[in-house]
């Protein structure tokens, strides 16, 4: 197995166990579902959904989803082609996003320093 190591500022030690990423899987069907109504269905936070998601998505499941219609679901593989085409949209925005910060004028005032005023 190829071991890939994390970039820089990762969290690495959140993974998901089997049992939630097949229950998760087992309730994914081909009608969109809220995420909220599934995490809630399970007994688990909506972010460990989503990392449940994400690491499904990982391991080949193409589960969709789309900002338009909302919620997840199982999908066809031009569906998760469309599903990959946003979320390399997103994640080009947080990385001109993290770019601009990086990029900061160190002159800037930072809140913490209006609050100490």
């Amino acid at each position: 197995m190829d071991i890939k190591k994390a970039p820089e500022g990762a969290i690495t030690n959140n993974q998901i166990d089997n049992t939630t990423k097949n229950m998760v899987l087992s309730m994914l069907s081909t009608k969109p579902q809220s995420r909220y109504i599934l995490a809630r269905a399970i007994g688990i936070s909506e972010r460990r959904f989503r990392r449940a998601v994400r690491e499904l998505r990982l391991e080949g499941n193409l589960i969709i989803s789309d900002s338009r219609t909302g919620g997840y679901r199982l999908g066809t593989k031009e569906e998760a082609k469309a599903t990959a085409r946003e979320l390399r949209s997103r994640a080009y925005d947080l990385l001109r996003t993290a770019k601009a910060l990086e990029g900061a004028d160190p002159d800037q005032i930072t809140i913490a320093e209006v609050m100490e005023l």
